[in-house]
């Protein structure tokens, strides 16, 4: 008689319902909110933006999208104002230009 100890094996079955809920489970546990920013915080992105426009001077941004954050790095190429858009020519990829809204910034630092 073979000794098992009392214990059993068992086969994990996995469904592919099941793979594909834990995923999705995964990828929530991933998801960070957008911060709420107080008016001080604005005044100093808006600070920042504003030299770092003026001056040409390189800046990092990080913004959130896509229950993301994200960061991306170059020179502010434009504001405008009636869209609502950072426009800045991306240093990090292939020099391209990325379109930030103002509601996705969270922060502006110069470099």
């Amino acid at each position: 008689m073979i000794q098992d100890r009392g214990s059993k094996k068992w086969v994990s079955l996995m469904l592919p319902e099941h793979k594909k809920l834990l995923g999705k489970f995964y990828q929530d546990q991933n998801n960070v909110s957008m911060p709420a920013l107080d008016e001080q915080r604005l005044e100093e992105i808006n600070e920042t933006v504003q030299i770092a426009l003026g001056s040409l001077r390189t800046v990092t941004i990080i913004y959130h999208r896509n229950k993301r954050h994200l960061q991306t790095t170059g020179v502010i190429k434009a504001c405008d104002q009636l869209k609502g858009n950072i426009i800045l020519n991306n240093m990090d990829e292939n020099e391209s230009a990325v379109v930030i809204p103002f509601a996705e910034v969270i922060q502006v630092q110069l470099a």
